[in-house]
């Protein structure tokens, strides 16, 4: 698993942290987890995450694969493909093109769940952290 955070992309997924005591040691208080994985679904119980403080989103259900699509990355004419799957890329694209600041991680999941059609992209624990700005948990955008 790559993990992700603030001077990354692409992330899986980045812990918001604060300073522990005295120490100076960071401990993570939330978790946002981007999963992108076949039948990732599977991976958590119903209402398992709930009082954890962790908000995961996963690429399809326990039947599904997370299917491959070879798209522009960057847009039409630009000469660069990847591949990727619908759901990393859906997620990727979203996080470049608005602004961390002041969208939730609740707005990119309902536009992410909308853009990709060969999977059911799912969410578990704690909804409250849908309610949170992408910047706490992927950094700020850069600018170009």
């Amino acid at each position: 698993m790559n993990s992700g955070g603030p001077t990354n992309n692409p992330f899986l997924w980045a812990p918001v942290y604060h300073e522990h005591g005295v120490s100076g040691f960071l401990s993570w208080s939330a978790w946002v987890l981007y999963i992108g994985a076949c039948h990732s679904g599977c991976l958590f119980e119903p209402g398992y995450l709930e009082d954890k403080s962790i908000y995961a989103i996963t690429s399809s259900n326990c039947s599904q694969p997370s299917h491959s699509t070879k798209k522009a990355w960057y847009g039409p004419g630009t000469g660069y493909h990847s591949w990727a799957t619908q759901f990393g890329r859906a997620w990727i694209c979203d996080s470049e093109q608005h602004e961390r600041r002041t969208r939730s991680v609740g707005e990119q999941f309902d536009e992410v769940k909308r853009n990709v059609t060969k999977s059911t992209v799912l969410d578990f624990g704690s909804k409250d952290l849908k309610d949170e700005k992408l910047f706490r948990y992927q950094g700020f955008k850069k600018e170009r």
